[in-house]
């Protein structure tokens, strides 16, 4: 999950102070049935006072042996 804290300076339109609430990054789901559905972009919004399940992200390393040219195709059992 990531958090930002923003620091909001005092303006005319925002008297009330600094933010205390954090900001999470989250993203909905995509599915391929959407009609804007586009392969390679993952529209995020920023979440505010409780993260929702939008908001949980899992961060996993680049495996040199997968091959993305393959992705969905059978694969030989030799």
């Amino acid at each position: 999950m990531f958090t930002i804290k923003p620091m909001i300076a005092h303006t005319e339109a925002n008297t009330e102070g600094p933010l205390e609430q954090p900001l999470y990054l989250a993203s909905d789901v995509e599915h391929l049935c959407d009609p804007v559905y586009q392969p390679g972009i993952q529209p995020l919004y920023l979440e505010y006072a409780k993260p929702s399940f939008a908001s949980q992200w899992r961060i996993e390393a680049a495996d040199p042996k997968l091959r993305p040219e393959l992705e969905g195709r059978p694969v030989r059992v030799s």
